[in-house]
């Protein structure tokens, strides 16, 4: 049985193999679901928060950095995949290549009033790195968005890793990347765990009252 760590490295290698029919999906507006719900629902959370300034944690493409900009957000991406970071950076704006796991160590020269991570939480130990970086990435009360699949839309009941698939998308994708389901109460131990306070918990869903598309997790920074 694969480790966690080797299903993370799975999970990078689709993405790097993935990354071109990726870029064509978000521009040219191919994921119905995205474009009916969820991308509004992060934008509005967002801009409800007014940070001053962002940081895009699995930007991909950086289509949420670049609008986020127009609204005057100093908005920095990071992502694993230097391809994704090429894309982003044709279109313009700041982006880094950089693992989850270097996160801790890296020098951004401030702290950011939020950080967003919009269904770019797919494993499991990256997942934890990421939350473990916050304390030194965020301001005094920054804020930690989260938006992910609602662990209610599904029929699993326990955490743990699900096969992947790319139901819904072109034939262009190949080779689907594990992920690790996590429950609502886990989803909620993950930022209490790490000195967040959950201050608003949200399900976009579709106008005509379906089971929710998302989840968004909005945690405040506790002092220390």
């Amino acid at each position: 049985m694969a480790s966690d760590g080797q299903r993370d490295q799975a999970i990078l290698a689709s993405w790097e193999i993935n990354a071109s029919p990726w870029v064509r999906a978000v521009r040219e507006r191919q994921i119905a679901s995205r474009e009916q719900v969820t991308n509004q629902a992060i934008i509005s959370t967002l801009t409800e928060l007014a940070p001053s300034s962002l940081l895009d944690v699995g930007c991909g493409e950086g289509w949420l950095c670049r609008t986020m900009r127009a609204q005057g957000c100093d908005c920095l991406g990071i992502d694993a995949i230097e391809s994704l970071v090429s894309a982003a950076r044709e279109k313009g704006g700041h982006y880094r290549c950089l693992r989850y796991e270097d996160l801790s160590d890296a020098d951004f020269s401030q702290r950011f009033d939020c950080a967003v991570c919009n269904f770019s939480l797919i494993g499991k130990g990256a997942t934890e790195l990421v939350f473990a970086a916050m304390a030194e990435l965020l301001s005094h009360g920054g804020h930690l968005v989260v938006q992910t699949l609602h662990p209610h839309a599904t029929t699993h009941t326990s955490s743990g890793w699900q096969d992947g698939s790319w139901a819904g998308f072109s034939e262009d994708f190949q080779q689907p990347a594990p992920w690790y389901f996590r429950t609502l109460n886990d989803w909620r131990a993950l930022f209490q765990n790490h000195n967040f306070t959950i201050e608003q918990e949200l399900a976009p869903s579709a106008s005509d009252g379906s089971l929710p598309l998302s989840l968004i997790l909005v945690g405040r920074l506790n002092s220390q």
